[in-house]
């Protein structure tokens, strides 16, 4: 008795490579949507703090984003790991060429950009106090 399962064989390979491309498409919406929000979410802080002091309700708001950023340092550092992860694997098991030149560019920087948020809310506590 021969069993013929070439076609078998062919159609679970066919499936396999169309459950793959699918699973990328949507880890790569994830990656791309959590990345862009990390990076909107920081791009707003930065900007809430580097408002000029002019008076007590500046004063004020610099202060409130000095403790939004100290509240949510721990969690913003928590996101970034999954992120990189994400990206990581789409860049190791799949095609090259799924990301571009702007979303590289903002996965680079997500990390330099935080950091920069912290050192300069550091600066703006110490020269407020």
């Amino acid at each position: 008795m021969e069993l013929k399962t070439e076609g078998l064989c062919n159609g679970l390979k066919h499936w396999s490579k169309e459950w793959k491309n699918k699973y990328a498409e949507n880890l790569h919406k994830r990656a791309r949507t959590n990345l862009y929000t990390l990076t909107e979410q920081t791009k707003h802080l930065d900007i809430k703090l580097k408002k000029e002091v002019k008076d007590i309700d500046s004063l004020g708001m610099t202060m409130e984003t000095l403790e939004d950023i100290r509240k949510i340092q721990a969690e913003i550092d928590m996101k970034f790991t999954p992120v990189n992860e994400m990206y990581n694997l789409l860049e190791n098991f799949l095609p090259n060429g799924l990301t571009d030149k702007e979303e590289l560019d903002a996965r680079t920087m997500l990390n330099n950009n935080w950091d920069s948020v912290i050192k300069f809310a550091e600066f703006k506590q110490k020269e407020l106090q």
